[in-house]
């Protein structure tokens, strides 16, 4: 019997083994779906880089005046750990998502909110 197992176990990692090379694709798939998106975590170095061009808008919604536009690659001070549960928004490769961070334009030094999935720590 327990030779009959060790057989299905190897039998079973072979036959994934030549799914993953005969089907062109497929044996990288389990890696990049293990990956995820970077974004910011809340601020916790105080300062964010943009990932793509984002807005700053005056509350953490999506039809709220924008403060600032923010292009992509331009970094901005944010307020430390400060993550607020907004709109939901597609945005910078998430899709449903609703975090919002605190961001300090370089206008006139007010603070406004982007979404979260839009930043990477710096």
């Amino acid at each position: 019997m327990r030779n009959s197992l060790r057989f299905r176990y190897v039998a079973s990692l072979v036959a994934a083994a030549a799914l993953g090379l005969a089907v062109p694709g497929t044996a990288g798939a389990a890696h990049r779906s293990a990956e995820s998106a970077r974004f910011t975590s809340g601020c916790p170095t105080g300062e964010v880089v943009a990932v793509a061009t984002v807005y700053v808008r005056t509350q953490p919604k999506t039809t709220a005046p924008v403060l600032e536009k923010v292009a992509a690659h331009d970094w901005r001070y944010c307020y430390f750990d400060s993550v607020k549960l907004g709109d939901r928004y597609d945005a910078c490769g998430h899709r449903n998502a609703n975090g919002w961070i605190h961001i300090a334009t370089k206008v006139d030094n007010r603070w406004g909110w982007s979404a979260m999935t839009c930043w990477n720590d710096v």
